[in-house]
């Protein structure tokens, strides 16, 4: 090989680590999002397990997108008889290019949303139609305590 082709090599490297490093994450597109998860940790078992949740396949279901810096964000769900519909609405979405998301769900078979559920969220964005989403949420009904962290992905369906 000679030096130039090296240099060459050498140069595109240079010049396109920049452009790289400092690319903003894409935005994602306002919409509707199929949500397909997997629960990585529910503790402690025995408050977890009275709540029906463990470690394996979580809920899949349908996330609205309100775009970024809005209300109106909220994941549909059957319960696993099918006999009833869960809602989380969350609070506003974070800024476009935010990785990080927190604050309060409420959670409740629609209409009724009573339960206030803290979350917090790892946001990775794929591309405008798909992220990824490493979630915690700590359910607190009565004297149980259960916290869950699950592993999300998302794609845009309309």
């Amino acid at each position: 090989m000679t030096n130039h082709y090296i240099i060459s090599a050498l140069c595109c490297i240079a010049l396109s680590a920049p452009l790289t490093a400092n690319a903003a994450p894409p935005t994602l597109n306002k919409g509707f999002y199929n949500k397909a998860s997997y629960i990585t940790s529910a503790t402690p078992t025995a408050a977890c397990s009275g709540f029906g949740v463990a470690v394996g396949p979580g809920p899949s279901g349908s996330f609205y997108y309100p775009g970024p810096s809005a209300t109106g964000a909220v994941m549909r769900f059957a319960s696993t008889q099918a006999d009833h519909v869960t809602a989380d609405k969350f609070p506003k979405t974070p800024a476009a290019g935010a990785t990080n998301w927190s604050g309060t769900i409420m959670r409740g078979n629609e209409p009724s949303l009573a339960l206030a559920i803290p979350f917090k969220a790892k946001l990775t964005t794929l591309d405008a139609q798909s992220f990824t989403a490493v979630i915690t949420v700590t359910v607190t009904v009565g004297a149980k305590k259960c916290t869950i962290t699950e592993n999300a992905a998302l794609t845009q369906t309309g």
